[in-house]
């Protein structure tokens, strides 16, 4: 507040003579190609165009000694933008302007600015209007027009109605962009137009010749010209911009504004640090208040822009908490293998979190780092699974289940008091393969065999004399001296005295948003996210657990991949554990339209993609997978819960009466009778059959192929390459690398998501995966103004309690149970198991 009091002083020294107080002097910029904040005066279309959030400060003074000064403030969230101006003197001028833009589709925004102008004299405050359109075919031109002051409101102080197109051309994408545009003043009345003297043409120009800097220009037909100079510093724009003689007077423009371009070159001090401290969800949710965590996907492209980043020579990962899958551990890593591929180095720190996970992740940098009071807990892994049958035939309640086939054990925890065999084989299996991967991740990333890894795995947990002792850490500092630690490693060997600090940058590779500007080549990122069922996606309930997948959500994305003429590739990432064998045949046959339509679809697998997630999967042109993935589990199973027993217990009659030999089969109060369960069991076989065969047809096998890796059995991702259900062990990059090379793309290439809500308009909203999540709380409410479905309230202090409590996993088993009470026939995985 006392820098903008200070402003509004300085600029508050002289009478005014700028043109008109409808909008500030914003030289350079151009109604066709500009978007921001600034938008809310030059063309309020363009904020439709590009709805991050957004500001701007611009301010400017005549070079005379006592001409006019100005100073404009805006800010934009969303499709809403607000701006201030004030221009002082003897005389002064207020104006509080507000826009709204809003797309039509992605290639065309309309938009509306209400201006309340307040000048100097008694009884002088007026209302303006402005409208404005913009069109975007492709990525290098943009066709907009704009009227301003509609009406005329106040000609008598120079508020004259003016209109005229403008055209935007970016022949080397942001590197350079070029505008022409035209505005056509209404004469005053009784005076005929001319076109040349009531017409005015303006050129502008903006060249990037280097990553921050940027050279601007501008000229028009009465003479007034000038150029300038922006400096970009992480995701802020600042520079100076002269308008020179030709003007009467000439003025300088000062300003500073947040912007969507790469930031300027990182001074040696500086190290990118990635602050593991919050969920990674693929779809991250935020509140009316609260803005969106990062996503996993977008955690993956900031390290992969360190890696490309010239500049950068170290790299710190702060390990709070870790909560990603092996498979996503893997995939992890091997960002971190990209980083030293590239030259760099990479410290981790142990903080909080010492576990499996953690260390796994952590054994891959270069150095180690971990805080005096924490512990290595590289304990091993170990899985537990609870069965019920006992409990349930002590509380009357009879168990009846049939599957295909024998390691489609997913039943199992109501129908047997142990496991089976061939769950129990299984189930080691994975374990081993899990345990592989462990073991051989601590021996590579410390430079020791498997046996001394097993023998520390065996003697764990550590503590910190312990672990430097193994060499499993470097050495101990706390969190504020992490930051000498790494300037320590930045000083070069010959430096004298001590080195000073680095300067660790927390959000590095944030300062991209979402263009507004479409793009040449696209591959559409789409996530099948925790268990599938039939409707819309739905985020994490109050007692945890995580995503659903929607099939009509899912569908809806791939439908609006295939009219994209943008997007020519769809990369499917699969974390899921199946669910509903209708709702994965839905998502199936969308993926093989869209394949039908000219457009590959890769398959990238996360933590899991079993069951209905490997039922998805099947029709994909490649499948990949990481080595730990758990896959397959081609099986389906149905079956009833009959609570008859308790009800006896509990003295409670039930008459049935119905029509039709099987009507009652699903009834909770008896058992199915042998007609009635053959009815169900043949329902259970012909489902089998048609995944069988959709897996058959997808990966060209034959029946017998098939049976032989179906039967329920699960694989980890490297034993579902050998059977031939996965094409290539690799990440998401791989399947990103791939999809571009079976789709043609040459050169850059950008990422899209989709909401998992349709609009009014049947359309799923866009955003790039290479940006911030674009939904803070005042973005939240436009959003659902436009016809966005409301986003849930941030969970309550009790909800998140109980989450965590011990009964919170229990409950979100309940939900999930109760939502897919009326599916017949699951294509789920056998158990929900955890390792940890």
């Amino acid at each position: 507040m006392r820098t903008l009091a200070h402003l509004l002083a300085v600029f508050s020294l002289s009478s005014p003579a700028f043109a008109s107080g409808a909008r500030p002097t914003l030289p350079g910029l151009s109604v066709a190609g500009d978007d921001g904040a600034a938008a809310v005066w030059t063309n309020p279309a363009n904020l439709g165009m590009d709805m991050d959030p957004s500001w701007g400060l611009w301010a400017t003074r005549a070079l005379d000694g006592g001409g006019d000064s100005e100073i404009a403030l805006m800010s934009s969230a969303g499709p809403l933008a607000q701006g201030f101006i004030y221009r002082g003197g003897t005389e002064s001028w207020w104006t509080l302007t507000h826009g709204l833009g809003f797309r039509v589709d992605r290639n065309l925004s309309f938009g509306v600015t209400n201006g309340w102008h307040i000048p100097a004299g008694p009884d002088n405050n007026f209302l303006s209007w402005d409208v404005g359109a913009t069109w975007r075919p492709n990525p290098w031109i943009s066709v907009a027009g704009v009227a301003r002051d509609v009406g005329s409101p106040a000609p008598e102080l120079g508020m004259q109605e003016r209109a005229g197109p403008a055209l935007t051309f970016r022949p080397w994408g942001d590197r350079l962009l070029v505008s022409a545009d035209w505005m056509l003043s209404t004469p005053e009345e009784g005076v005929p137009l001319d076109m040349a003297s009531d017409g005015t043409f303006g050129a502008q120009a903006r060249l990037r010749p280097m990553r921050g800097l940027e050279i601007r220009a501008h000229a028009d037909s009465d003479g007034v010209y000038g150029g300038g100079l922006a400096f970009n510093l992480e995701g802020t724009n600042m520079g100076a911009h002269a308008t020179l003689p030709g003007a009467d007077p000439a003025d300088l423009t000062w300003f500073v504004a947040s912007t969507d371009q790469r930031s300027a070159r990182l001074d040696d001090d500086q190290v990118p640090l990635f602050a593991f401290d919050q969920a990674y969800p693929y779809q991250p949710m935020g509140s009316f208040w609260s803005a969106p965590g990062e996503s996993y996907v977008q955690l993956l492209e900031r390290l992969d822009r360190a890696a490309q980043d010239d500049d950068v020579q170290w790299t710190v990962l702060h390990l709070d908490t870790t909560p990603f899958s092996f498979a996503q551990l893997q995939e992890l890593r091997n960002k971190i293998h990209q980083l030293q591929d590239h030259g760099k180095r990479v410290l981790a720190y142990v903080d909080l979190d010492g576990s499996n996970r953690a260390y796994m992740l952590a054994a891959a940098a270069d150095v180690v780092l971990m805080h005096p009071a924490a512990t290595i807990d590289t304990v091993g892994l170990s899985m537990q699974m609870q069965l019920y049958r006992e409990t349930l035939d002590m509380v009357g309640i009879e168990p009846q289940f049939s599957k295909r086939s024998e390691y489609k054990s997913g039943p199992e925890p109501y129908t047997n008091s142990a496991l089976s065999q061939p769950a129990r084989d299984q189930l080691n299996e994975l374990l081993d393969t899990l345990s592989g991967a462990f073991a051989s991740a601590i021996a590579t990333g410390r430079n020791i065999d498997e046996e001394a890894a097993w023998a520390l795995i065996d003697r764990s947990p550590l503590t910190p004399d312990e672990a430097l002792e193994a060499r499993l850490i470097d050495g101990l500092c706390y969190p504020d001296e992490l930051a000498l630690e790494v300037g320590k490693r930045l000083a070069p060997p010959e430096q004298e005295g001590e080195p000073e600090e680095a300067t660790l940058v927390e959000d590095y590779g944030r300062g991209i948003g979402m263009s507004g500007w479409p793009s040449q080549h696209e591959i559409a990122v789409i996530y099948v996210d925790g268990v599938i069922m039939p409707g819309l996606s739905s985020p994490p309930g109050p007692f945890g657990g995580g995503w659903t997948a929607g099939a009509e959500s899912i569908v809806g994305q791939l439908g609006q991949a295939e009219e994209d003429d943008s997007v020519k590739a769809v990369v499917l990432r699969v974390d899921s554990p199946g669910g509903s064998a209708f709702a994965s045949d839905d998502i199936w046959r969308a993926v093989e339209k869209l394949k039908g339509a000219g457009k590959p679809v890769i398959v990238s697998m996360g933590g899991v993609a079993a069951s209905g997630g490997y039922y998805v999967s099947a029709g994909a042109d490649a499948i990949f997978a990481l080595p730990t993935t758990i896959t397959g589990s081609i099986g389906v199973y149905s079956g009833k819960m009959s609570i008859g027993g308790l009800h006896d217990i509990l003295g409670i009659h039930t008459e049935e009466m119905s029509r039709g030999r099987n009507a009652g089969m699903y009834a909770t109060h008896r058992p199915m009778d042998e007609v009635e369960y053959g009815a169900m069991d043949r329902l259970v076989g012909d489902i089998y059959d048609q995944f069988k065969d959709k897996v058959a047809q997808g990966r060209k096998l034959s029946p017998e192929e098939t049976e032989a890796v179906a039967r329920g059995r699960v694989w980890t991702g490297v034993a579902a390459v050998d059977q031939g259900l996965v094409d290539k062990l690799g990440d998401l990059d791989d399947a990103i690398r791939h999809a571009a090379s079976l789709a043609d793309i040459e050169g850059s290439l950008s990422l899209v998501a989709y909401s998992p809500w349709a609009g009014p308009d049947g359309g799923h909203m866009r955003r790039r995966l290479t940006a911030r999540p674009i939904t803070t709380g005042a973005m939240t409410w436009a959003r659902n103004t436009l016809g966005q479905a409301l986003l849930p309230p941030a969970p309550s202090t009790l909800s998140q309690t109980l989450a965590h409590s011990p009964i919170g996993p229990a409950l979100a088993e309940a939900e999930l149970w109760r939502r897919l009470g009326e599916e017949r026939v699951l294509a789920l995985m056998p158990y929900h198991v955890e390792v940890r």
